[in-house]
């Protein structure tokens, strides 16, 4: 239930609705308190359906209440934000972030998908990446945020992805990690959407901390088919060499001042990602195939890249890219890389 309390301006502070909602309501579950009125609220949403139920012109709230007949076919009342699966208190959002969310999604610029903790049974055993990471994770991070990493673990290994990705803490805070090309937050997460925008990230995760009251889960929001780069990416079809589970080949390097990139080898032809795959076989003695990117699945692998190898043609994606080639100009843009990975084919 939804209610709004407008105050008296006989003091120059509003208190907040949480005060409110504690005061004079002892904090009920499954209701909302927000500062205003049914038409100006700290929602930001208007409550057409609202009644009066007390004023000082009108304090008889016991009548007020009486005078609403109970609708015995009544269901929750639907609203746009319906669709996000956290409560407000959970997110560390706006209400213009929470709307420009819900347009893009509606207009599929973005997708996103919730994993509910409770469908998720923890097992008995982990990887040795997840064991790693759960050591890391015990001895930087808060007691909630180790509650929560265990159900976290579990969620990502039921949606597996290509490339496979593994779990390491970013160094800018203590509830942002990263799981291959998606980040994730915790905590009371905000929203970075803008990210999406950039070729070193594939998809966000929001997994506010563990509550009684709940949704527990993990909210996974990613580019969707009207996304520009989404688009821009199905027009482009390379080819790249894989091992024998089907992972990419993923190339290491370390230069003299021991500075390491990533690089993955890319092919506009076929043929020619054939011929050198039977090259590297008998070269390094292992298992090489070819696998065809496009769309979705070259924006995941460019995501795990620092430099681009794509014929003759070598492209920085990211600062430590750009330091191992040492090139001067900067990082190219999102849209201008793919440019430069269509412009291969052409030739």
């Amino acid at each position: 239930m939804d209610v709004t309390v407008k105050s008296g301006q006989r003091h120059s502070d509003t208190p907040p609705a949480s005060a409110i909602n504690r005061t004079f309501l002892s904090s009920p579950p499954d209701v909302r308190v927000y500062a205003g009125t049914p038409t100006e609220n700290s929602s930001k949403v208007e409550f057409d359906e609202a009644r009066l139920i007390w004023s000082a012109e009108q304090p008889d709230w016991r009548s007020a209440i009486a005078s609403i007949r109970p609708d015995p076919n009544a269901t929750r009342f639907a609203r746009p934000a319906d669709a996000i699966p956290f409560r407000r208190e959970q997110l560390y959002a706006f209400s213009d972030t929470i709307s420009e969310l819900l347009e893009l999604e509606q207009s599929r610029v973005l997708k996103w998908q919730f994993v509910t903790f409770a469908e998720i049974h923890l097992p008995a055993t982990r990887s040795d990446d997840e064991r790693k990471f759960v050591r890391l994770t015990d001895s930087l991070c808060g007691k909630e945020t180790q509650r929560l990493i265990p159900h976290l673990l579990e969620a990502f290994r039921q949606r597996p992805t290509w490339p496979e990705g593994t779990w390491r803490r970013s160094w800018r805070e203590r509830t942002e990690f990263r799981c291959g090309g998606c980040d994730v937050f915790v905590g009371r997460p905000h929203i970075p959407i803008a990210r999406l925008n950039d070729l070193a990230t594939t998809e966000i995760a929001l997994s506010p901390h563990l509550t009684k009251r709940g949704p527990n889960g993990v909210w996974i929001i990613g580019r969707g088919v009207e996304h520009e780069l989404a688009k821009r990416a199905s027009e482009i079809t390379l080819f790249c060499h894989v091992d024998s589970d089907g992972q990419p080949v993923e190339i290491q390097y370390v230069d003299a001042g021991g500075y390491e990139a990533t690089s993955f080898d890319l092919f506009s032809s076929e043929s020619d990602a054939e011929q050198q795959a039977r090259e590297d076989e008998q070269e390094f003695e292992m298992i090489v195939g070819v696998r065809s990117l496009s769309g979705e699945d070259l924006l995941a692998l460019l995501a795990r890249a620092d430099v681009i190898y794509c014929d003759d043609t070598e492209v920085p994606l990211t600062d430590a890219g750009q330091r191992f080639l040492e090139v001067a100009a900067p990082v190219p843009n999102a849209m201008s890389v793919l440019d430069a990975l269509q412009a291969t084919i052409r030739r």
